[in-house]
């Protein structure tokens, strides 16, 4: 943690270089590439033992200086040059696509099988020195992974003949239909293992680098400037703040990578574990809004409210007794953002009261930790919807109108980054406007909030005349001319 109380971590320095090199200079004999298949395999099992499924296995994430697996979840669109490189759409299909599985190929959920696949993929270059489907164009590759049988290896790149039982693991592995693959890296180990090549050149292994069993496992994100050891004898070498720091890390990746139960998991090990009570209260509030955020944004209420009721309820007790004006500066943020989220665990439980309780002990710690104005703003958001809830849409004005002047009030690059909070207000007042017969201080508002949308998010063009579409209509069917108008207008103006 840093003086100004920012989180930090100090990563490792890996040296050496990928797997590709290694292939691209064709060197490996069919013994080294099946020992460091096995390498990487014990690798991934240890990770899919951590609920962990990587899908974009392939050599450019595989280090062989000290054998890791880096890069896990790792999906982002990368398409330059017209290289195939590693493919995120939405409908997530992820992964780089000469060692895609048929079912990511279309975009289905995928399992630990689907690595299994990949290392076949991968086993199948490592011996014949290409890949096992090569096309010039993208959807080529992606059809032939889903449609065609890879071309069987007459040759290794050793100039040997790849014996029967290895073409069969290949074979097996790259079954279209993940029912028919291996299920599990300990039956693909086996099988590598019972083979005798004690008799074929090469016997003496080439590869120091994989020696021995992987050492660890790297996680390395580009939402994360970080990584963490997932080795457990690792762990336990470092100090508990440090190791909490770690987890929380590897949560919100989990959390950022659709992995959203692992990251629950290891915030609910810093709650409740006793390796973790060296830890001060406003470090475990920091955990505690992380859990929040991620079961409340996935409408996960029930689990939220049973975790709540164990670990959060006595925490959040002890906050509001221990942490005063003079804590860390996150913790006027964080604090706060926790009872936003425990309200709006109540309000899907339908349980007025207590989320009114927990919206009104929100707003005190605003007060009293002199939170900044867009943490406030969530909360003031919090309770103007509760008491639209209420139909008191007269009293939901001016604390939505107050919402909406302290998140304006921010800098710029703030309200960018929450517009999506400023349209949220400004649809609320909105609302709360016209149920008061307000009509046109609901329609300036929305313009307001559409033309900055439209000034500071040029992008979003789409968004706005979608916007300005269901306002127009709205507007007609309770017949209002004007307004109708000039939105009419406004909208022929956008692009």
């Amino acid at each position: 943690m840093s003086k100004k109380g920012f989180p930090y971590l100090v990563m490792d320095l890996i040296s050496g270089s990928s797997l590709r090199p290694v292939i691209e200079a064709k060197k490996l004999t069919i013994r080294e590439s099946l020992v460091l298949t096995m390498q990487i395999c014990k690798g991934m099992h240890f990770a899919h033992e951590l609920g962990v499924v990587h899908r974009d296995l392939k050599p450019e994430n595989i280090l062989v200086s000290v054998a890791k697996i880096i890069d896990f979840g790792i999906a982002r669109s990368d398409l330059q040059g017209g290289e195939i490189q590693r493919l995120t759409a939405t409908g997530e299909v992820f992964g780089s696509a000469q060692y895609m599985c048929p079912e990511q190929c279309y975009g289905l959920a995928v399992d630990r099988r689907a690595d299994i696949y990949s290392v076949g993929c991968i086993l199948y270059e490592l011996i014949a020195g290409n890949p096992p489907f090569r096309a010039n164009t993208l959807m080529e590759v992606l059809n032939k992974q889903v449609n065609e049988i890879p071309p069987p290896i007459k040759i290794a790149v050793d100039n040997s003949v790849p014996p029967p039982a290895v073409k069969k693991i290949i074979e097996r592995c790259l079954q279209k239909n993940p029912v028919d693959r291996y299920q599990d890296f300990t039956e693909v180990v086996a099988d590598l293992e019972s083979i005798d090549l004690t008799k074929r050149r090469g016997s003496g292994s080439k590869i120091g680098f994989v020696a021995a069993a992987l050492l660890g496992i790297a996680f390395i994100a580009a939402s994360l400037t970080g990584m963490v050891q997932m080795k457990s004898s690792y762990i336990e070498s470092v100090d508990a703040r440090s190791n909490a720091l770690q987890l929380s890390l590897l949560g919100a990746y989990f959390e950022e990578t659709l992995l959203d139960d692992v990251g629950v998991k290891y915030f609910e090990t810093i709650l409740s574990n006793k390796r973790y009570e060296s830890l001060s209260v406003e470090e475990k509030i920091s955990v505690a809004l992380l859990l929040c955020r991620n079961l409340n944004e996935r409408s996960q209420s029930r689990k939220l409210l049973r975790i709540y009721g164990g670990l959060l309820e006595p925490l959040l007790t002890r906050a509001d007794r221990e942490i005063s004006s003079g804590a860390p500066g996150h913790a006027a943020i964080s604090l706060p953002l926790t009872y936003h989220y425990v309200a709006g665990m109540y309000a899907d439980s339908d349980m007025p009261p207590a989320r009114l309780n927990a919206i009104q002990k929100g707003l005190e710690m605003t007060i009293k930790l002199k939170s900044p104005g867009w943490v406030t703003s969530r909360l003031k958001e919090d309770y103007g919807f509760y008491l639209m809830n209420q139909h008191e849409f007269n009293k939901a004005i001016p604390v939505l109108k107050e919402a909406n002047r302290l998140l304006n009030a921010e800098r710029l690059e703030m309200k960018k980054a929450r517009h999506r909070y400023l349209l949220n207000i400004a649809g609320l007042l909105a609302t709360a406007y016209q149920e008061t017969g307000r009509n046109k201080d609901a329609a300036d508002v929305l313009e307001r909030s559409l033309d900055f949308e439209l000034s500071a998010i040029p992008e979003h063009t789409a968004v706005v005349r979608s916007q300005l579409a269901r306002m127009l209509t709205n507007y007609e069917k309770i017949g209002n001319p004007e307004t109708t108008a000039g939105f009419r207008r406004k909208l022929a103006t956008i692009k």
